[in-house]
């Protein structure tokens, strides 16, 4: 199985919705900002990857607006914790 992270929302929507699998979310400060990373897991990612980034990817809008809406979540939820952690 190959994997592939990225911590670009609408590349990570883009797996998600091409039937791969987040396998970690994780986050790092990048600049004074909390940024979060996502690795994914799938058939054929690096060609996935490839077809994102030279503007071929073609989605359902109904699908991916709802995987946006997913990775969002996973996004603060990940935020939350990493701060919670600094914190304590």
């Amino acid at each position: 199985m190959e994997t592939v992270s990225t911590t670009d929302f609408y590349e990570a929507c883009y797996y998600i919705v091409s039937g791969c699998s987040i396998t970690t979310i994780s986050c790092e400060k990048v600049n004074n900002k909390l940024t979060c990373s996502f690795s994914f897991e799938g058939e054929n990612l690096p060609a996935r990857q490839i077809d994102y980034f030279q503007g071929r990817a073609e989605v359902n809008l109904l699908a991916f607006r709802r995987a946006y809406a997913q990775v969002n979540t996973y996004a603060h939820q990940a935020k939350r914790k990493c701060e919670k952690e600094e914190s304590a």
